[in-house]
């Protein structure tokens, strides 16, 4: 059982450390065999498949540096565990990392193309022709009224003065007016029905 145990958990030791901090290219390969194997496990079902492989090799190269590093890791039982927790904080960084692009990408929104193309232009000068029309059929008094508020814009207030009425006489003239206006333009669109 002991035999088992170390072919699949190595015991690292003072000496394992020591030949990371030199540069032994055998114990260089074991700890990137070993490791390697036991990250793309760990890491594998906590992040999406195209980023196992960047979030393993940081891994490793961060416990590499930390082998090196003047403050080595001084317990060598501590090791593996060493090595879990800095993949573990890879994790996190990355989860960290992708929930800001994330955040930021919904904060920005493309521009939308408002030029309209050569259809859109024609069918608002059509459009517009059979506004001009249909304004046309109406009173003079309900063209000026609906002139005045939609295509020139003004205030209420200032409708009333010009027109010498009061603000609920306008409200009802307004409302009689746009009545008018759908009349005749439901008249037309079936009078354009039945003529195409």
């Amino acid at each position: 059982m002991a035999a088992l145990q170390s072919a699949y958990l190595p015991e690292f030791d003072h000496a394992y450390l020591l030949g990371l901090n030199s540069h032994d290219a055998d114990i260089e390969a074991h700890f990137a065999n070993h490791f390697g194997r036991v990250l793309h496990g760990r890491i594998r079902s906590r992040l999406h498949p195209g980023l196992v492989e960047d979030a393993v090799q940081e891994s490793l190269t961060r416990v590499l540096s930390a082998a090196r590093s003047p403050k080595r890791i001084r317990s060598p039982r501590a090791f593996a565990g060493f090595v879990g927790a800095v993949s573990q904080n890879v994790v996190y960084e990355n989860y960290r990392h992708r929930s800001r692009l994330q955040s930021l990408e919904s904060l920005v929104q493309e521009p939308t193309d408002r030029a309209k193309g050569p259809y859109d232009i024609a069918k608002s000068r059509q459009l517009g022709e059979r506004v001009r029309e249909t304004i046309a059929r109406l009173s003079p008094s309900d063209q000026k009224l609906l002139c005045g508020v939609y295509f020139e814009e003004k205030s209420r207030a200032e409708l009333c003065q010009e027109l010498r009425i009061k603000r609920t006489a306008l409200r009802v003239r307004l409302h009689r007016a746009k009545q008018q206006f759908r009349d005749l333009w439901s008249e037309a669109e079936r009078q354009k029905l039945t003529a195409g």
